[in-house]
């Protein structure tokens, strides 16, 4: 029997899908409890098709190699790649629109701000380059999925272009976003250098804006596959790699455009509980001084009438259950 799923990578990629997804609510929420909702906010759920696209094209065999697939598996799981080709290059743009979004909030000089916007400019100008330059690759689009192989039932139709165009235009976004990644490192860096902070606080805002760095490293991670997007043997199974690495990127991009909006209603979270746990110790504490100590307890002497004796100097006086005072040194106490 033919395997045609690499469970691994498709339970990794399932767990990058839930992460994220929890990420993007717990933004949402946080965002929403201080009335800053805003586009970007929206914008990051356009993660969730792409990784559904990632999953169906590891579920088809994407990540086999070709020896244990049938033709219609190999066409299928290529044409999923595909679409999350597409998804995985808007879903990207998307992020760095929203980190710098992020990073504009807390930059305050002209140049700084200008500098982000330039990269919002920048940003938005490759990603619809890339878009475009994917899209026309191969005429129609449908060809992606088809021209690389010679199977019987599927017949080549359209045309693509050679394959050193298309690793020239893989190592070329791959090369942009490494220098988008480091761009998004300094800049925050350079914003909470000058800011009248702790340096532990400093340096903790640095690391939560800063967390795309490690996408960095998922990036140059597919770099030796990325001679597979034109490959006519094993091209599954180096296409899923690339997809691999693309996913853990777009995961780790996520929780840092979501770390500086979560950080707070964590936080929140984190102090309510504790104020609940100190305030019930306090509780607990009040309850059991306001009830009264139990009295030691004696035995009882069998002749208490013959052994009852009193101190008539240290003992001078009683009260009656009326409240009135008694004398007991007089002969009417004693009576």
């Amino acid at each position: 029997m033919r395997q045609a799923v690499n469970p691994w990578m498709f339970h990794t990629m399932l767990a990058c899908l839930i992460l994220s997804l929890v990420a993007v609510i717990l933004r949402s929420v946080g965002r929403w409890k201080r009335r800053s909702f805003q586009l970007d906010d929206f914008m990051m759920l356009l993660f969730v098709p792409c990784a559904t696209f990632a999953l169906l094209s590891i579920s088809e065999g994407l990540g086999v190699r070709d020896y244990r697939l049938k033709p219609d598996q190999i066409i299928t799981a290529t044409m999923y790649f595909s679409f999350f080709d597409l998804l995985y290059v808007l879903t990207l743009g998307v992020l760095k629109y929203s980190l710098c979004l992020t990073l504009l909030r807390f930059a305050t000089a002209k140049t700084m701000r200008q500098t982000i916007y330039i990269m919002i400019i920048f940003n938005t100008l490759m990603t619809v380059a890339c878009i475009v330059g994917i899209m026309a690759l191969c005429r129609p689009y449908r060809t992606n999925w088809r021209h690389f192989y010679d199977f019987p039932g599927y017949p080549k139709k359209g045309s693509c272009s050679s394959g050193v165009v298309i690793k020239s235009l893989a190592y070329s976004l791959t090369a942009i976003i490494f220098t988008s990644d480091v761009i998004c490192v300094i800049l925050p860096a350079t914003i909470f250098w000058k800011t009248r902070m702790q340096r532990k606080k400093k340096i903790m805002a640095w690391m939560l804006l800063s967390l795309g760095l490690l996408a960095s490293v998922a990036t140059l991670g597919r770099l030796p596959f990325l001679s597979y997007w034109s490959a006519e043997h094993d091209r599954p199974g180096g296409l899923g790699i690339v997809t691999l690495c693309c996913s853990i990127e777009i995961a780790l991009g996520i929780f840092a455009g979501c770390a500086p909006a979560i950080r707070p209603l964590v936080i929140a979270l984190f102090v309510g509980i504790r104020s609940q746990t100190c305030s019930g110790e306090l509780e607990l504490e009040s309850t059991s001084e306001s009830i009264p100590a139990a009295r030691p307890t004696r035995a009882r002497d069998p002749y208490p009438l013959t052994s009852f004796t009193f101190n008539t100097i240290d003992l001078k006086t009683i009260h009656s259950p009326r409240g009135d005072v008694v004398d007991i040194t007089s002969s009417y106490g004693m009576a």
